[in-house]
């Protein structure tokens, strides 16, 4: 069975358990040194935690996460890399 094939079958399972449409959840690993801070954020501002396999590990990344993402947060915003970005893609688009 292939990894995507798992992740379907978990997330079939997952509907039918809780009683919600396929489309309300969302399964996120959380061992991927990749995923943004934008999501991070999202993810433990309003998501719920179904299942950790160890508690004070995710205590431990919760913690440590949102200090840093918060912390990125604020330097984007104070240092207006939002409207810098949009700025060169209009320039880009411009030319």
């Amino acid at each position: 069975m292939t990894c995507f094939n798992k992740y379907v079958n978990l997330l079939i399972d997952l509907a039918t358990y809780l009683e919600i449409p396929e489309n309300k959840i969302d399964i996120t690993v959380f061992n991927d040194e990749e995923i943004s801070c934008t999501l991070i954020l999202e993810i433990y501002g309003s998501g719920k935690i179904l299942y950790a396999h160890d508690l004070n590990n995710y205590l431990n990344d919760y913690v440590r996460l949102i200090g840093i993402c918060n912390d990125y947060e604020i330097s984007v915003r104070k240092l207006g890399i939002i409207d810098i970005v949009t700025e060169r893609v209009k320039k880009l688009i411009d030319e």
